[in-house]
């Protein structure tokens, strides 16, 4: 529904939901947030299929929401920009509430989400971009994606000591970081280049 929806004040309200229950969500499930549990099943002709996720349920929508960047979300670039919104509260808390612990940064540093939206961020120019991989390029001649809320968690992650220590970036992640296409895009004034700034 956030990506789909063309009107911009329905997404503010229904995303405002989702925040809320993220914040609240993420607070009762901290125990469990890096829990995994296997579910078994069987089918008809009696297989039986084991798939491991995660305990919270949380950790399962956050999960889904950035295995959705390269394809939904992308797709809807011009539009993206509160369902980015729900990943930055999970990560940071709500704007002008955020949160003293650091319980959503360091899942998602967990599930490398620098490595995962760097590779977003840049599509087709990204090292983990397979040669004969599709990917859809966001923006225009006359306008480019606001990737704003991803921004704030990059700066927010590359400038809290205590979670770079926790979570080392791999070198991957510093090579595409430093991508010289990546920093332009982080720069621009569209993006929310004042974070940078």
């Amino acid at each position: 529904m956030l990506l789909d929806c063309t009107d911009q004040t329905a997404r503010v309200h229904i995303a405002s939901l989702i925040k809320f229950i993220v914040q609240r969500l993420k607070v009762t499930d901290a125990a469990i947030l890096h829990s995994v549990e296997t579910i078994t099943t069987t089918d008809d002709k009696g297989a039986v299929t084991s798939v491991e996720q995660p305990a919270s349920l949380i950790a399962r929508f956050i999960m889904k929401c950035l295995s959705l960047l390269n394809t939904q979300v992308a797709k809807s670039w011009s539009r993206f920009e509160q369902f980015l919104d729900i990943i930055l509260t999970f990560g940071c808390g709500e704007e002008g509430k955020e949160d003293e612990n650091l319980i959503g940064l360091e899942y998602l540093m967990s599930v490398k989400f620098v490595e995962r939206v760097c590779d977003f961020i840049l599509g087709k120019k990204s090292p983990l971009c397979m040669p004969n991989e599709k990917r859809i390029e966001m923006g225009g001649s006359f306008s480019q994606p606001n990737f704003t809320p991803l921004i704030k968690m990059l700066t927010k992650i590359l400038t809290t000591q205590s979670l770079l220590d926790k979570f080392p970036l791999s070198e991957l992640e510093k090579k595409m970081f430093l991508n010289a296409e990546l920093l332009k895009i982080l720069l621009s004034n569209q993006s929310g280049g004042k974070q940078f700034g």
